[in-house]
């Protein structure tokens, strides 16, 4: 039984990792697109509830009215960044949330897990140490993660919650409204 579950999760990982390759490889403005953040966050909520009907998630989206230019790739890492903060802390909700900082666009995924240790947490916020991690759950998928979102102009922090748990902030560049796909992919706004 175990070791049909460890298959299954094997599988999962390569489509995962064959997906972000396949993306990593593409990323050229052709492929990605502009979009409105508050139903694309709609739309992959409802797609991971629907894979994961235990999972849940509270949005936290102020009026928050703008487009990014995204690519299949980021649609994975937040799945990725929701599906480890609904793993921490299976029996609370994963808070999902935006918020405009001049050109960017933060989206907080938020847990009430056991947190991340402070000596982890300087290691995954540094892209040069993050090829070290170690293997408590904080590996390949955070490494993609992160890569597809600079990829796109973009960050990955994470930070400790105050009363327990870690909070992985996205921060994105807001596509200005005369910026074509490709300047934007190209500039980062």
């Amino acid at each position: 039984e175990d070791l049909a579950l460890m298959g299954q999760q094997i599988e999962h990982c390569r489509a995962i990792l064959s997906r972000l390759t396949e993306a990593a490889g593409r990323r050229r403005p052709e492929f990605a697109r502009r979009i409105a953040i508050g139903p694309w966050l709609d739309t992959l909520v409802a797609s991971l509830r629907a894979q994961r009907p235990e999972l849940s998630v509270r949005r936290s989206l102020p009026d928050v009215d703008v487009d990014i230019v995204a690519d299949a790739s980021l649609d994975q890492a937040l799945r990725n960044l929701i599906n480890n903060a609904a793993t921490a802390a299976p029996r609370c909700a994963v808070e999902v949330s935006t918020a405009q900082r001049g050109a960017m666009l933060s989206i907080a995924i938020a847990d009430r897990g056991p947190g991340i240790p402070d000596t982890v947490l300087a290691s995954i916020n540094a892209p040069q140490t993050r090829a070290h991690l170690p293997s408590e759950g904080l590996g390949i998928g955070l490494m993609l993660s992160a890569s597809a979102i600079e990829q796109l102009g973009g960050s990955l922090e994470y930070t400790a919650r105050r009363d327990g748990g870690t909070i992985a902030t996205v921060t994105l560049p807001i596509a200005a409204p005369h910026d074509s796909l490709a300047t934007a992919l190209r500039t980062g706004h």
